[in-house]
């Protein structure tokens, strides 16, 4: 079990979030992890912070949820699956970045040989 005072959540830039409802799920491509979970109103708290752009997938997670079991079950299951990390908050190092992963299913073979000849060019 995971002890939470000041930390920092991160999900890896490989993990997806999506939420929908009253259901969530993450899904972490470098291992096919998935985790799907019931979302409370903690939980959206969190997920809503994560999503957010300029928070770089990095969230504080504060003292107030050291006595929220669901809260520690749910990060303690997300670091299970390798689909993001805690990191103590110090105070002295920058917090930790993560990129939002972006699906493109969109994409048609045209894009992929232009993006090609781009980079065919660039060299």
């Amino acid at each position: 079990m995971i002890m939470m005072g000041n930390r920092w959540f991160t999900l890896y830039s490989d993990t997806f979030l999506w939420l929908k409802e009253h259901k969530g799920i993450f899904y972490r491509v470098e291992n096919n992890a998935q985790s799907v979970f019931e979302v409370s109103a903690d939980i959206i708290t969190i997920c809503n912070q994560l999503l957010i752009l300029e928070n770089l997938y990095t969230v504080e997670i504060a003292e107030q949820y050291n006595n929220s079991g669901e809260i520690k079950r749910w990060i303690d299951r997300l670091v299970e699956i390798q689909a993001g990390y805690l990191s103590i908050d110090t105070g002295m190092e920058n917090r930790p970045v993560s990129f939002r992963p972006v699906l493109k299913m969109n994409n048609d073979i045209e894009y992929y040989k232009y993006l090609t000849h781009i980079a065919a060019i660039s060299s």
